[in-house]
C-alpha cells in the first residue's frame, strides 16, 4: 500500500493538553426588540372632513354671496343681503389666514435663531435626530423663558422646532434629545401640517374665543402626542429618557410661557410637548392622554 502523503497547505489543530478545560465562547448580544408598530391613529376621517367644511365654509359664503347679488332675484335686499354674506366670508378667509400664519406665530412667540455656539447642544442633536428620521434640518428656535416646553410648528419642509430656555437648563442631553425626537415625530407623521390645517380652518375664531380654540384641537387626532412619543422612542431607543423629561415638565411651576398673548396661547395651548389647555373631564376625546398617562406609557415600554 502506497504511503499517504500529507497536505502541507492544511494544519492540524495543536493538542489541547490533557486535564484542561474548554472556554466557553461568550453568548451573541441579543438585538434590541423593535418597538411594536405604530398603532392606527383614532379619528383621522371625522378629522378631515371637520377641517375640510369649516375650510370650505367662507368660500362658500362668498360664491353665495356674490351670486345672489349678481342674480338679483330679490332686487335691492337680495344685491345687499349678497354683498353682506361675500363681505363676512372674505373676512373669514383673510382673519384664518393672518392668525394661522407660521412666521406670525413663531413673531408673537418671541422665538430667536439657536445660536449655534451657545445652544450647540440643541443644534448638534437636533441635526443627528433629523439624519434618523430621514427629514431636512430644520429651523431652531429659542424662546427666552424659564417655563420649560417645547413645540413644533410649520409642515415638512418649512417646519420650526420651538425650544424655550427653562427646557434647555432643566432636562440633561438625553432628556433634551428626547423631547426634540417628539417634536420632530410630529413633522414626521404630517401633525403639524394637520394642526396648520386646523388653524387655518378655524385661525379667526379660535383666536378670538375658548370655543373656536377646542374647534381647532378636534381638527386634529386625539392621540397625536402619544403617537409622537412612540415615534420618538422608533428613533432614540431609550424611553426612559422621554418618559425622565416628561415628568420634569410635568413637575415644573409652570409650562406655558409668559409672555404668550391670549389669541396665541388659544391657537398653540394645545400643540406643545407639554399641552398647558385644561379640560374638563367629559371633554377627554377617546384616544388622548394625560401627561401622567403618557409618562406610565413611557415606562412600561
Amino acid at each position: 500500500m502506497a504511503p499517504t502523503k500529507s497536505n502541507p497547505k492544511r494544519r492540524t489543530p495543536p493538542a489541547r493538553p490533557a486535564g484542561s478545560r474548554s472556554v466557553a465562547r461568550p453568548a451573541a448580544r441579543p438585538r434590541a426588540a423593535a418597538l411594536p408598530p405604530e398603532p392606527p391613529s383614532l379619528g383621522h376621517a371625522r378629522v378631515s372632513r371637520l377641517t375640510v367644511a369649516a375650510t370650505a365654509k367662507p368660500v362658500v359664503l362668498v360664491v353665495a354671496g356674490a351670486v345672489l347679488a349678481a342674480s338679483g332675484v330679490l332686487s335691492a335686499a337680495g344685491v345687499a343681503i349678497g354683498a353682506v354674506l361675500a363681505a363676512c366670508g372674505i373676512v373669514f378667509i383673510a382673519g384664518d389666514l393672518h392668525f394661522s400664519s407660521h412666521r406670525r406665530l413663531l413673531r408673537d412667540l418671541r422665538t430667536r435663531p439657536a445660536d449655534p455656539v451657545a445652544e450647540a447642544r440643541l443644534v448638534n442633536l437636533t441635526e443627528s435626530l433629523c439624519f434618523g428620521f430621514g427629514l431636512p434640518v430644520p429651523a431652531i428656535a429659542v424662546v427666552d423663558d424659564p417655563a420649560p416646553n417645547t413645540l413644533a410648528l410649520g409642515r415638512r419642509g418649512t417646519a420650526t422646532i420651538v425650544v424655550t430656555t427653562g427646557c434647555l437648563d432643566l432636562l440633561d442631553r438625553m432628556q433634551l434629545e428626547a423631547v426634540v425626537a417628539h417634536e420632530l415625530a410630529h413633522v414626521k407623521r404630517g401633525d403639524t401640517a394637520k394642526a396648520a390645517a386646523a388653524m387655518r380652518a378655524f385661525g379667526l375664531v379660535a383666536a378670538l374665543s375658548a370655543v373656536g380654540a377646542r374647534w381647532a384641537e378636534r381638527g386634529v387626532a386625539a392621540d397625536r402626542e402619544s403617537l409622537a412619543d412612540l415615534a420618538a422612542m422608533g428613533v432614540t431607543r431609550y424611553p426612559p429618557a422621554l418618559a425622565d423629561a416628561l415628568e420634569a415638565l410635568s413637575l415644573a411651576p409652570t409650562v406655558r410661557p409668559g409672555a404668550l398673548r391670549p389669541a396665541v396661547n388659544r391657537l398653540t395651548a394645545w400643540q406643545w410637548c407639554a399641552p398647558f389647555a385644561r379640560h374638563a373631564p367629559g371633554r377627554i376625546r377617546p384616544g388622548e392622554l394625560d401627561l401622567s398617562l403618557r409618562i406610565a406609557a413611557l415606562r412600561e415600554l
